[in-house]
């Protein structure tokens, strides 16, 4: 919730600080569509939200991977020496497989999907097509 607060002030103040009639608020994630809109809320200003959307899953050894959950894992396995560090790099290359955020269909769909019913996105983006 901090973050978020921090997100919100700091998002506020950049609106603030420019000469603009509105402003496309770009995010994506759980953190950054919520604090970016209550930032544009309490600036006052016009403002539409566009979400990054949510990046693919890649594959390593077969095993899809890219949530939060693979990365702690292999990271772990790496640390107690059991995979060398060629692995880590061929799965830290498919943790990220593609542009946009979490992979997981998640708290950040969710956030886009609240943001697209309060319509404060285009109708449609929250879910667009991969």
């Amino acid at each position: 919730m901090y973050l978020r607060n921090l997100m919100s002030m700091d998002t506020e103040e950049m609106i603030r600080a420019q000469p603009m009639d509105a402003v496309v608020l770009i995010g994506g994630c759980d953190k950054t569509v919520p604090a970016q809109l209550m930032g544009a809320a309490s600036a006052g200003l016009p403002a539409i939200q566009l979400v990054t959307g949510s990046m693919l899953t890649g594959s390593h050894r077969g095993e899809r991977v890219g949530a939060c959950t693979d990365c702690r894992r292999y990271w772990g396995r790496y640390r107690a020496e059991e995979i060398d560090s060629a692995e880590i790099a061929d799965v830290n290359n498919q943790l990220v497989a593609s542009v946009g955020t979490c992979s997981v269909m998640g708290t950040a769909s969710t956030m886009a999907c609240v943001a697209e019913a309060l319509g404060m996105m285009v109708s449609g983006g929250a879910s667009a097509p991969r």
